[in-house]
């Protein structure tokens, strides 16, 4: 896994994404997938498809494991439930094909794919056993080479298949670091892949040939078990029909009714760009013990000391009696543990100067601790009223090596105007009935690119 996260550091200063919305896809009264292991979009009913390979273990299972809802995630049309237990039990991926008008479904436990009609009615079983085949989970299509892709993650490995079940190519990516890959989409744009791996939240980008291109973290993005993935037009109704958007199916917490949809988009940041950076918080020697890449970045003339107005205001880190948790041997500027209440967010302003130019990308990376990751109650980052991502921590009372982690989130386009006063608040905040956290904040990173 090393060698794919310095191939992410490497890329992650040209590409990233964004999160645009999610949606629950478990609720008491409505659509009932717990733990979506696969999404398939119809564009003629302009919704979704969602399979569950878990749901049979559930108490709240009711002999359906195939489910549609509307675009929006707020209309579930469950008397359009599928029952498809008569032939698998554990659908993992799902795929519609245009031009056939069917679904293709994975089986990671019977090793084989039904293709099936919109009612369920079983069409056609192919075997994929005899290709090598372990754990087949993610299935999409290429129109091009109109043939089938399925990604098989305990074997590490890509198999294509014509629509017939023929045999056109297998290889593999057990050197790329990529942990039990879920899901898979081609991108007809690109015409690259893009992997999903359920451990690590990672989104891999590939060519046809299995070539690594690039990665992109997720789980700042909210996504902790990422699976099912499909290409579907963007929700932004003032967007062209053919700007598509990365829809994945998130199955959370396992053996949890918790599962959802998140709205990704992938940002590119121009290489033209001239860069603006704006750092908030302390530099206190913490980066510059090695083993950090990245880190010493931070420190923008390396002599570990701010530049003028690179600080966080007295108020943001005022709370009553803040414990100190610095160690004795530790540098005096290390922070001192917040607490973080529902009621009491926490506000960043960064201010810079953009010398004239229009803001194209941004990035902000924040380095903190002891944040609570737990579904459902980790700390959100707002920008305006816009949420781009959660907060995720070392889950450690001191920033030191080994437990650091860091949240990395691109802008949405939309957030850019923003930047364009030359200053851009930034809001840490719980939802309603999450109460309290502890946080710890190292810094905050703002990186601009511009042009003329």
């Amino acid at each position: 896994m090393i060698g794919i996260l310095l191939l992410a550091d490497a890329q992650q200063a040209s590409a990233g994404a964004t999160l645009v919305r999610r949606f629950d896809t478990y609720t008491p009264k409505g659509l009932h997938a717990e733990d979506p292991s696969g999404i398939a979009f119809l564009p003629e009913s302009g919704g979704f498809y969602l399979v569950d390979a878990d749901i049979n273990g559930s108490p709240r299972f009711e002999q359906k494991n195939m489910w549609s809802t509307s675009f929006d995630g707020n209309n579930f049309n469950l008397k359009k439930a599928i029952d498809l237990t008569r032939f698998t039990s554990e659908p993992t991926g799902v795929l519609f094909h245009p031009n056939r008008k069917t679904l293709f479904v994975t089986d990671d436990d019977s090793l084989q794919v039904y293709e099936i009609d919109l009612q369920g009615k079983l069409l056609q079983t192919i075997e994929l056993s005899p290709l090598g085949s372990r754990d087949p989970e993610g299935i999409t299509y290429d129109p091009e080479r109109d043939s089938l892709i399925i990604a098989d993650g305990r074997a590490q490995q890509v198999i294509e298949l014509g629509v017939d079940g023929d045999h056109r190519s297998t290889w593999s990516f057990k050197d790329y670091g990529i942990r039990d890959a879920e899901g898979i989409v081609y991108d007809p744009e690109s015409n690259h892949l893009f992997l999903a791996s359920g451990k690590g939240g990672i989104l891999f980008e590939v060519s046809q040939d299995g070539e690594l291109l690039a990665s992109y973290d997720l789980t700042a993005l909210g996504a902790m078990r990422p699976q099912g993935i499909t290409l579907a037009p963007t929700s932004d109704s003032t967007d062209s029909p053919a700007k598509m958007s990365f829809y994945i199916a998130d199955g959370m917490i396992g053996e949890h009714p918790d599962g959802r949809i998140l709205e990704l988009a992938l940002v590119r940041r121009p290489n033209e760009g001239q860069m603006v950076t704006s750092l908030l918080g302390d530099v206190d020697g913490f980066g510059f013990r090695g083993n950090e890449p990245g880190f010493a970045a931070s420190d923008l003339d390396h002599n570990g000391v701010l530049a003028p107005g690179e600080w966080i205001p007295s108020n943001v880190f005022r709370s009553e009696d803040p414990p100190d948790n610095r160690d004795p041997m530790e540098h005096a500027a290390t922070d001192s543990m917040l607490v973080i209440d529902e009621s009491k967010p926490l506000r960043f302003r960064h201010e810079f100067d953009l010398e004239g130019r229009t803001p194209v990308w941004a990035r902000i990376t924040l380095v903190a601790g002891d944040a609570r990751a737990t579904g459902g109650s980790r700390n959100s980052i707002k920008v305006g009223d816009r949420v781009i991502g959660e907060v995720i921590g070392s889950r450690s009372k001191q920033l030191k090596v080994g437990p650091i982690a860091e949240t990395v989130l691109e802008l949405p386009p939309d957030a850019l105007e923003h930047l364009r006063n030359g200053k851009l608040e930034v809001e840490i905040s719980r939802s309603p009935g999450t109460g309290k956290d502890n946080l710890m904040i190292d810094f905050m990173r703002l990186d601009i690119a511009t042009i003329n």
